[in-house]
């Protein structure tokens, strides 16, 4: 930014440095706006690339139900499926739920909604079954069952 001073003034008049000032705001605008347009660009351009050699993240999981409802007594039976791998979507979190509820169905006679808990790794979800054993004890049914849709394990 340049100072213009008007000619036989002290420092220059109020108007002169107002001048300056506003030509210094305008060329900051412009410099600023161009930046930003170069950073959203390079942000979509590396954002895309980054999306295509991403591999979605395989998640592990387990379901069990039925769930205790606030407060009221653990049901009789908690049936707990074994650790299962899948690319972790709504729809394939409702997909093994429902997998899981027709199993249940079928071999054991019971219905209910049941819950899928999902964990980064094998080791957690392998831990949160055995704490759903523990929490349930006696009244947990560790079932073994595992999503025939899961995902292939990731090394």
């Amino acid at each position: 930014m340049t100072c213009r001073c008007v000619s036989g003034s002290k420092g220059g008049s109020v108007e002169a440095s107002g001048f300056a000032i506003a030509e210094g705001a305008i060329v900051q605008r412009t410099t600023l706006r161009k930046l930003l347009a170069g950073a959203t660009m390079l942000s979509f351009a590396f954002s895309s690339a980054w999306a295509a050699t991403s591999a979605p993240k395989v998640m592990y999981f387990y379901c069990y139900g039925p769930q205790t409802q606030g407060g009221a007594p653990p049901p009789p039976k908690v049936y707990v499926s074994g650790v299962s791998s899948a690319v972790y979507t709504e729809a394939n979190s409702a997909a093994a739920s429902n997998e899981f509820r027709r199993f249940i169905a079928g071999k054991y006679g019971a219905d209910f909604e049941p819950r899928c808990e999902f964990a980064g790794t094998e080791l957690a979800a392998k831990k949160l079954v055995s704490l759903q054993q523990g929490r349930y004890r006696s009244a947990a049914v560790m079932t073994g069952w595992t999503w025939p849709g899961a995902a292939p394990a990731q090394p």
